[in-house]
């Protein structure tokens, strides 16, 4: 604990593979908020024990991405374009590093994109995962692409 692997507001996933907010740091225990709104309570020497991945350190700054499945015969140029632009304008991603497409797997019947960004807070990570998603399905269906899953 002397090494500060983590702050009160930091955002932290535990060896459970649980994910939330360290919202205080005993002598004997950290309290950590889950997105259900309830608190972990971890001993400190099942942390100091452990590997804790730090969200919030040492930048705040998080990478998001979201998967996309085209159908075959998709214009994948025309995919990632259609990618890169919804990603590159959106007002809470980082242009720097700037966001990629992947083409990252042949499914079964889809081939599968990775759009990857950044976003200048680990708290909006989700909102933005989401706000993507959504512009992705209006750009596709305006675009006549069809998505698979």
């Amino acid at each position: 604990m002397i090494d500060r692997p983590y702050r009160v507001g930091d955002r932290i996933q535990l060896p459970s593979g649980e994910v939330g907010d360290v919202a205080e740091i005993g002598l004997r225990s950290t309290r950590v908020l889950n997105f259900d709104n309830n608190y972990v309570v971890v001993p400190n020497a099942e942390m100091i024990k452990s590997r804790i991945v730090n969200y919030s350190y040492p930048h705040k700054s998080v990478r998001a991405f979201v998967d996309v499945g085209v159908t075959y015969g998709t214009d994948i140029k025309k995919a990632r374009q259609i990618l890169l632009n919804l990603a590159t304008n959106h007002p809470d991603l980082l242009k720097e590093p700037a966001p990629e497409v992947f083409v990252i797997d042949f499914a079964q019947s889809a081939v599968m994109l990775r759009l990857n960004m950044r976003t200048d807070n680990f708290r909006k990570k989700w909102v933005v995962e989401t706000s993507i998603r959504e512009n992705i399905y209006k750009a596709f269906a305006e675009a006549k692409i069809r998505i698979w899953n």
